[in-house]
């Protein structure tokens, strides 16, 4: 746990950060350009709110599409889709 009450991990493929319900927004500073799935925004600094999380992909990965906002992996099956 970080002074602020977040949490910041460091993973293979950038970081994810978490942020407690209760908490107030965060300011994440990272050593090297991430970018956001939650926003789709490139930078060393990232915003989180409390209750919220995110990850911060660095590297090819952290593709933007071409509407400029990150792409959805996860789409979840209606009932009639299933």
């Amino acid at each position: 746990m970080r002074p602020d009450g977040a949490f910041l991990r460091r993973f293979d493929g950038g970081w994810a950060a978490y942020n407690p319900m209760g908490n107030r927004e965060v300011t994440v500073h990272l050593p090297e350009p991430a970018t956001s799935r939650a926003t789709g925004q490139r930078g060393t600094e990232h915003r989180v709110p409390g209750g919220d999380g995110d990850i911060l992909l660095i590297g090819p990965r952290a593709a933007v599409g071409d509407d400029g906002l990150a792409p959805q992996t996860l789409q979840s099956k209606t009932e009639e889709q299933k």
